[in-house]
Parts: structure tokens; C-alpha cells; sequence
């Protein structure tokens, strides 16, 4: 039955509250929790929509503590006096009142208080518990530390978009197809390619789900928005004729580039991305005694339950390339832009008319082996590390000469 509070002083209790998903629960994660007393009556508990680490909750002072500790206390002090000022409008107009009904009032008021900026820093905080620790196996569960860093780099860029079109401050219920589309464009438009814009909306679309699962919203009209067809991307590759160029100008290049040459010939000739080139060790080298050698490894992006394993045997100038150094750990290792600033630099003075980076080894060597050298394409998915054949038109070129014969061949 509703009553009034000047006779019965109103409590507010904020707890932490363990996760419901397994998975979570396990970690520590949880979210915080809160209820009235009003006199001897408890209200239903009602989540803030902070989700945190239970390590980050000061249980006895029930306050936060830690990394973002200030915006999250903030969060709950707003709570507070939201349920303070709902509570005493109500003793003003002299109308009865119950705790739960204090609570939908100030549920009300927070939906419609917060900006989609809030709520997509609030999405990338929940993400920031899920980077998976080393050693960690990998799963839907969490999400690699650069995936984060990433999240945070496109919230960097709707910020600017927003800014850009004074729109700081739009609520997060208003943020509709029509607002994708104007990001959409205004991404394209600034010299950013579809596949760029588009993984901004993405983010976008995801944060609106997110708001919605958390009661922010009754109804996501950002989801209405189609993706737009990203166009199909070209595949880079060095032709052999292009090799040969590079070995003919050696005398002319830098020691530096010398080395990041051979960094590239042996992604070539191991069909490696130059992430997983950069992991591998002499421990990942097998070698047999019919004097087969071979590097077997998983993949540095592995998803462990398909078994992303590269198997790959080494040839005689991968081989050389190896023993040029010494051991694989002592060739040259450095950071991917680094490794393709040379590279770039070495074609440019070979007058290879190519935007070139260190993924046009691996490409080149896939698409030489399968237009001359016969490789079937669950060969080549083996030695790449794919666990099927549908990455191939990612980095195949086909050789039309080639093609032409090849066909004109069976024909007669």
C-alpha cells in the first residue's frame, strides 16, 4: 500500500552483484545493484547498468575504487539524488508514494538523460574486462587487447563526427538509421574508404543493442540502417618479374632494406602473415631425418576450437635466408609499419608502381605457387594456416596469360 516518507526516512543500499553468465561470474564481474528502505519496507533490487570487477567495489564504503573510479561514483551520486528529488517532489504534492515507484521515476529519468557518447563509454568500460589475459584460451567470452584499443580509436572518431555536426549531446534514444547514415558519409566523404566507415556504423549498431539488453531504450532504430556492400578489394601481389627487379638493384639498396627484403622472400616463400612471421622461433622448426624441414605452429590470431595451425615445409631458399642469420630469432624483427616502410622503400627504387606492404609476400607467394606451380588450394589453406579454402580469394591473383593457356590447352 503507498505511503508517505515524513515518518518513515528513506535508505539507499548499493551492492555488488555477481554476473549471471557463467563465464563472468567465474572472472569476478558482476554489476552494481541497489534498493530503497522506506521505514521497515525494502524495495526490488535494481541494476545501475555499471558493470565492473568486484575488486573495484568498495563493499563497506560502497563506493568504487580503481581505474574510472570518479565517473562511476558520479554515476551513483546522480542515482541518489534523482531518488532525493523524486522522493521529495512527491512530499510536496502530498501524493502517496511507494519505493518501487521511486525507482521507475528516476529509471525514467536516467533513459532519457544519457547521451549516446555516455553509453558508448560505458560499452567500451563493459569491453575493457573482457581482454583476454595470456595464456587465457580464446572464446566469445573476451576479446583481444588490441580489439579494445581499436574500439577506442572509432569512438575517437564519432566523437569528431559529432562534434563535426554539433550533435555532441543528441540522446542516445534519437541516435537513428538516419544518424548511421550521416556518419556513414561523413567518413567516406573525409577520404575514408567503405570498408573504414563501415566498421565505424558497425560499432555503432552494436553500442545500440547494448543500450537496449540495459533498458536504456525501448526501441533500437539505429538497426534499421543497412550496411552498405564494401567494395570488392583489389589483391596486391609482386609478379615474378617484380622479384627479379628487386634482386637486379641489391647493390643499390641499404643494409637496412637488404634486411627487410629478405623479410619479405621468406613470407613468400612460407605463404606467412607477417604477424605470425614475428612469433615464430627456432622451436617451431622441425626437422626430420630424411632432412625435411619444416615450421609447425598455431597461428598468432588462432581461434583455438577450429585448430588455425600453419604446417609449413621450408624451401631451400627460406632455408638460406635462416642460415644467412643464424637462426630465425636473429633476423630482422621490428613492428609491421616499420618492416613495410622498407619494403616500400626497396620497390620504389626497383620502379615497382605498387603500393607494396609486407602481406604482399604472402599474397605472391600463394598466387605464384597456384598459377605455376600447381599447388591445390588445401595445400596452399595448410601451409597459410586457413582452416578452409574460402580465404584464398583474399590473396589469389590470377595469372589471365596463364588462365588463357591453361584453358585453351584443355580445349584442343
Amino acid at each position: 500500500m503507498p505511503y508517505n516518507t515524513p515518518y518513515n526516512p528513506m535508505k539507499i543500499s548499493f551492492y555488488f552483484k555477481y554476473s549471471q553468465t557463467s563465464a563472468k561470474k567465474n572472472q569476478g564481474f558482476g554489476s552494481i545493484y541497489y534498493y530503497l528502505m522506506l521505514g521497515n519496507r525494502k524495495t526490488k533490487e535494481k541494476s545501475t547498468a555499471i558493470s565492473c570487477h568486484i575488486n573495484e567495489w568498495d563493499a563497506y564504503n560502497k563506493q568504487f575504487i580503481g581505474k574510472d573510479a570518479v565517473s562511476r561514483n558520479l554515476k551513483i551520486k546522480q542515482i541518489s539524488d534523482i531518488l532525493e528529488q523524486n522522493k521529495l517532489i512527491k512530499e510536496v504534492l502530498n501524493e502517496p508514494f511507494t519505493g518501487d515507484e521511486l525507482i521507475e521515476m528516476t529509471t525514467v529519468s536516467e533513459r532519457f538523460k544519457k547521451t549516446f557518447l555516455t553509453v558508448l563509454q560505458e560499452y567500451i568500460d563493459e569491453q575493457f574486462y573482457k581482454i583476454r589475459k595470456p595464456k587465457m584460451t580464446k572464446s566469445q567470452a573476451n576479446i583481444e587487447e588490441s580489439t579494445w584499443r581499436t574500439y577506442q580509436k572509432r569512438q575517437k572518431n564519432i566523437v569528431e563526427f559529432l562534434k563535426n555536426t554539433k550533435k555532441t549531446g543528441i540522446p542516445v534514444a534519437d541516435f537513428d538509421a538516419r544518424m548511421c547514415e550521416l556518419l556513414d558519409n561523413y567518413l567516406t566523404q573525409t577520404g575514408r574508404g567503405q570498408a573504414y566507415a563501415t566498421k565505424h556504423v558497425k560499432l555503432v549498431k552494436t553500442v545500440m543493442t547494448f543500450a537496449k539488453s540495459n533498458k536504456l531504450i525501448k526501441v533500437n532504430f539505429a538497426e534499421t540502417y543497412k550496411i552498405k556492400p564494401e567494395p570488392k578489394r583489389t589483391v596486391k601481389t609482386l609478379r615474378q618479374e617484380d622479384y627479379d627487379k628487386l634482386e637486379k638493384i641489391r647493390p643499390l639498396l641499404s643494409n637496412t632494406e637488404l634486411k627487410y627484403l629478405d623479410v619479405l622472400l621468406f613470407m613468400r616463400e612460407t605463404f606467412m602473415h607477417v604477424g605470425d612471421y614475428l612469433e615464430t622461433t627456432s622451436e617451431n622448426i622441425t626437422k626430420y631425418d630424411n632432412g625435411q624441414v619444416w615450421i609447425i605452429k598455431p597461428r598468432v590470431k588462432r581461434i583455438e576450437e577450429n585448430n588455425q595451425i600453419q604446417v609449413i615445409p621450408l624451401s631451400e631458399t627460406a632455408l638460406k635466408i635462416i642460415e644467412k642469420y643464424g637462426s630465425i630469432e636473429q633476423m630482422p624483427h621490428t613492428k609491421q609499419t616499420t618492416i613495410n616502410r622498407y619494403i616500400k622503400q626497396a620497390c620504389a627504387k626497383a620502379d615497382i608502381k605498387l603500393n607494396v606492404s609486407s602481406k604482399c609476400g604472402r599474397s605472391s607467394g600463394i598466387s605464384l605457387k597456384y598459377n605455376f606451380g600447381g599447388m591445390r588450394e588445401s595445400s596452399i589453406a595448410a601451409i597459410a594456416g586457413w582452416t578452409s579454402t574460402r580465404e584464398l580469394v583474399n590473396y589469389l591473383e590470377i595469372d589471365m596469360v596463364q588462365l588463357h593457356n591453361e584453358f585453351l590447352g584443355e580445349r584442343a
